[in-house]
């Protein structure tokens, strides 16, 4: 009895040194550290100004479009008011220039070159009359070319210069062309001025462009924000990622696409799906987040791991790894 209790406890050391061995000898998971990052949203004012108003705190969620800073109008609706009304002279004086209804002044300019062209017209007919009969009684032997040719070029003098007052009346009556386009470019310049200030006021409120948490936002009313300064930092829990650096040596076992478990010390066993968004084509040295000297001293390639759940209780900045079989 005692002999086979021997025998069996050398079985056993036997089974149990041979089992120690091989897990000894299994080759080791792979396991790339990393931080938890997102994607961070840098929001100002391009006109910036005195803080009015203050609508989230550090730590809240926010929605598309929110506002998150509200600053004082100070003197943009006066200089709207200006605008606007430079912007009714200009279209006052445009109208001016192409329509029919003119002022008195005018009126009698008008009258005037209405005179003058029917005048004309009237010489332009006799003259056509003329040059008509001048061209019989030539035909017939009874003027000579000369009177032909003077009743011809004496047609044509009258005929152009009824051309010329038929152009000068419509010029009183609709102005020069240059007058026009010069119109018409001041109304644009006022229009223009219009929505510049419109453009600033609504510059005045600080939204978030996409859905997002606020990272820091330091400002109380009262407080100067500076043109284009940031006013907050924003995150987007939706938009967290992993960056992790895979030794050369390992290079092979990750590409894109590749879906791998990700884990972070604040749920210890719980695994996050991530799945593998780029590895860098150039590798580098020293990288920030690997531990060991021999670690530093090997190159790396930086590879980027979005992470697909977990969004409600990661937080940026948390340590991270990848660890998955060979």
């Amino acid at each position: 009895m005692k002999r086979r209790s021997v025998l069996l406890l050398i079985v056993v050391a036997a089974v149990v040194t041979y089992v120690g061995y091989r897990v000894r000898r299994a080759p080791a998971p792979l396991e790339w550290s990393g931080t938890v990052e997102a994607h961070t949203i840098q929001v100002g004012s391009r006109v910036g100004g005195r803080v009015l108003e203050v609508g989230v705190r550090e730590g809240d969620t926010v929605a598309a479009g929110q506002p998150l800073v509200t600053l004082e109008k100070g003197d943009l609706p006066a200089q709207r008011i200006i605008a606007q009304g430079q912007l009714e002279q200009a279209e006052g004086v445009l109208q001016k220039v192409a329509s029919r209804t003119l002022p008195t002044a005018r009126r009698a300019e008008l009258a005037e070159a209405q005179a003058r062209l029917e005048a004309e017209q009237v010489m332009q007919e006799k003259a056509k009359l003329d040059d008509e009969r001048t061209r019989k009684l030539f035909s017939a032997g009874a003027a000579t070319r000369v009177d032909a040719d003077n009743a011809g070029l004496a047609l044509r003098t009258a005929s152009a210069q009824a051309a010329a007052l038929r152009a000068q009346l419509e010029t009183i009556l609709h102005g020069t062309p240059e007058d026009v386009r010069s119109g018409k470019g001041l109304v644009d310049a006022a229009k223009g001025r219009v929505q510049q200030i419109d453009v600033m006021l609504d510059e005045l409120v600080v939204r978030a462009p996409r859905p997002s948490r606020v990272e820091s936002l330091d400002l109380r009313p009262g407080d100067i924000l500076a043109p284009n300064a940031p006013a907050a930092k924003l995150l987007e829990p939706s938009e967290l990622y992993v960056r992790i650096y895979v030794p050369e040596t390992e290079i092979g076992h990750i590409h894109p696409g590749l879906e791998v478990p990700i884990f972070v010390d604040s749920f210890p066993g719980r695994a996050f799906r991530g799945r593998v968004e780029s590895v860098a084509s150039e590798g580098e040295f020293t990288p920030r987040n690997l531990q060991t000297a021999d670690e530093r001293a090997d190159q790396v390639f930086a590879s980027r791991v979005r992470i697909e759940d977990g969004a409600d209780v990661l937080r940026a900045g948390m340590a991270a790894f990848v660890r998955m079989p060979r």
